[in-house]
């Protein structure tokens, strides 16, 4: 008996089985408390128990078409009444194990709370979309505002240079303004140190030619008392005297 394969593959499949319980346990726990929608573990749980199902279920056919050979052979294979019904029992409990596990995957308790985490995956990945374009609007919009604030720093850097040229200009004109003043007040007092110069010239003309005209007085008393050749004489020496005052006093204005 302890050579019949029956019982080394019942061994495997209750073995198998133990950790399927435990892994279906596991596979409630996740479905309850997790967002199944996004929840990784609970996804590849829920795919590792239904192939494992589907191969226990595998299994068990072969060991239910065992036991009806067995069954009809039952003197050839050696085996009692006892051990047949004692076979069958084994598959029909593991059976009744995977179904328990199916009815759970198909129940509806199942598929509400897995499509109610699928709505709610769905209105959360549209709030983020909303989120995000928000925060997409929020980045465009502060790119506007940026480049608003550029454009008013640079117009405003324009202006502050615009100002300080017409203020360096201003400074220019005032101090070319400056030295024009000091010019012409040099000029003023050039031209009244001239027109001194030329009223004391005059001056001194009006005493010349005051003097002049009593000495031409004097010599035409003079000239009326004496011969002829005397006169002419006389004429001459005051000719040459009276071109050298009018040398003297051109001289003296040029300089001037």
């Amino acid at each position: 008996m302890s050579q019949d394969p029956f019982y080394m593959v019942q061994a495997d499949v209750q073995s198998s089985l133990r950790l399927l319980t435990n892994d279906h346990t596991r596979w409630k726990q996740l479905l309850l408390e997790t967002n199944t929608a996004t929840n990784d573990e609970f996804k590849w749980t829920t795919k590792e128990l239904k192939k494992r199902v589907r191969r226990h279920e595998e299994t068990l056919r072969d060991l239910s078409n065992s036991n009806i050979v067995a069954e009809k052979f039952r003197e050839k294979y050696l085996l009692t009444f006892d051990e047949i019904e004692s076979r069958k029992r084994f598959v029909r409990e593991a059976n009744a194990t995977l179904d328990i596990i199916k009815q759970d995957f198909n129940s509806p308790t199942t598929h509400q709370k897995i499509e109610s985490d699928k709505q709610k995956e769905l209105l959360y990945s549209e709030k983020r979309m909303n989120i995000e374009q928000d925060s997409r609007y929020s980045g465009l919009q502060r790119a506007v505002e940026e480049d608003n604030n550029d454009y008013l720093r640079d117009n405003m850097m324009m202006q502050q240079r615009y100002y300080e040229d017409q203020d360096q200009g201003l400074d220019i004109l005032s101090q070319n303004v400056m030295e024009l003043g000091e010019m012409t007040k040099v000029m003023e007092t050039e031209i009244k140190s001239q027109g001194n110069i030329l009223d004391r010239l005059g001056e001194r003309a009006a005493k010349s030619q005051g003097a002049l005209g009593s000495m031409m007085r004097r010599l035409d008393r003079f000239m009326t008392q004496t011969s002829s050749k005397v006169q002419w004489t006389l004429i001459a020496i005051l000719g040459v005297i009276f071109l050298i005052l009018v040398i003297i006093s051109t001289t003296i204005l040029k300089k001037k």
